[in-house]
This record gives structure tokens, C-alpha cells and sequence, in this order.
């Protein structure tokens, strides 16, 4: 299998759909709206759907984020890219949704 395709490979086996990709007008950041099956009590499964932003670099350095923006030096998102955040971010809602 390519490189390419392992993003879908990932997503796939953890059970996210990905319903909807918005970019913004320089590509730069985008909406990604997206779904997946969490387990309220065992033996119950429901959906739960929602939406985050990207862009692609650490959101946790704030400050450096602003100047990046305000500089127009961020750079060009791909989906391939979001992969590991878009990962990330399902498995701290399931930890909410099943906590």
C-alpha cells in the first residue's frame, strides 16, 4: 500500500467518518466535519457528529500561532495531514462521551 493512502487506512480502523472538508480561501486551515460510534454503556453504541478546526501546526504554542497569522506564514493544510490530530481529538471526546 503507498504512503498516500495510509491516512484512510488509520481513520478506517478507528471508526471515523469523515462527512465534510471546508478550506479556507489560501488553504491554510479548514473545517472538518466528522462522525464516530462511542459507547455510552457497554454493550450500547451511538453516534456522535461535530466539527473542529485545523491548521497545520501545534496549537499549543498560542503565542506563536498569532504571529504565524499575523504573518501569513502558516502553512498549506492537507487532510493527510490532520490524520494524527483528527486522532487525537476523537479519542479525548470518546474519553468525555464514555467517561
Amino acid at each position: 500500500m503507498d504512503e498516500s493512502s495510509l491516512w484512510q487506512v488509520k481513520l478506517a480502523k478507528s471508526n471515523i467518518n469523515i462527512t465534510s472538508v471546508q478550506y479556507n480561501i489560501n488553504h491554510k486551515a479548514c473545517v472538518v466535519c466528522f462522525e464516530f460510534p462511542y459507547h455510552p454503556v457497554p454493550g450500547k453504541v451511538k453516534w456522535f457528529k461535530t466539527a473542529e478546526e485545523f491548521f497545520n501546526i501545534n496549537l499549543s504554542d498560542k503565542d506563536n500561532l498569532k504571529k504565524m497569522m499575523d504573518n501569513n506564514e502558516l502553512p498549506l493544510v492537507w487532510l493527510h495531514d490532520l490524520t494524527p490530530a483528527l486522532l487525537d481529538r476523537v479519542l479525548s471526546l470518546r474519553k468525555v462521551l464514555e467517561g
